[in-house]
């Protein structure tokens, strides 16, 4: 599944960005889930070196079991993600959990009228390949079932971005990333002010874990 938001803006989006999900797991306990975020640029993906010299790589990726959501102390900073990892959830049937996705570190400028997309998804997000897609990493895959993703209302999907302050875009490399922004997922609400919010308003959409 995709969402694509325009940027409204010059932004410098550097540092984490959290993914918060709802999820449900039909036909398994369990899911692996990924997230990208990718760059669009003037109607062209924008790639970037990632491991082993892959020239395809996307803006940053994350991933998490939904077993291992439990959270630990809270974070001074409302991108980082606290995972404690001491403990396996398994989820049951009908069960609606929240989990918190922590996406890599990364620095990359957007100009006003570029596209964020963000995928979410049960693979990896390029092609298990070594000519084509990174290789030699690997994980391991879910168990087969149907992951049903929650959005809007009651189920406030959103990803939160660290972004240099406005003021600091054009002052160097070294100025602090100390603001953050955070997008929606589902159907826009009445706000005041508005949050962003990426096109394509919906309620629910699953995927197939591979």
């Amino acid at each position: 599944m995709s969402f694509l938001w325009t940027v409204p803006r010059d932004m410098m989006l550097i540092g984490k960005m959290r993914l918060k999900l709802f999820v449900e797991v039909i036909g398994a306990d369990d899911v692996l889930i990924f997230a990208s975020v990718h760059k669009f640029s003037d109607g062209r993906e924008v790639a970037f070196e990632g491991s082993y010299g892959f020239p395809l790589d996307n803006v940053t990726k994350g991933w998490l079991k939904a077993s291992k959501r439990a959270l630990g102390p809270a974070a001074e900073i409302i991108w980082d993600v606290p995972l404690g990892f001491e403990k396996k959830e398994l989820l049951s049937p009908g069960e609606i959990v929240a989990i918190d996705v922590p996406l890599m570190e990364s620095a990359t400028f957007f100009q006003a009228g570029d596209l964020m997309r963000l995928d979410i998804q049960g693979r990896w997000p390029s092609p298990f390949n070594p000519l084509t897609g990174n290789f030699p990493a690997a994980y391991q895959k879910s168990d087969p079932g149907t992951c049903l993703v929650h959005m809007g209302g009651e189920y406030p999907a959103q990803l939160i971005v660290s972004m240099m302050p406005a003021r600091g875009i054009h002052a160097g490399p070294t100025a602090p990333a100390t603001d953050s922004l955070t997008i929606g997922l589902g159907a826009e609400q009445q706000e005041s002010p508005p949050t962003p919010h990426f096109s394509g308003a919906r309620q629910a959409v699953c995927f197939t874990p591979r």
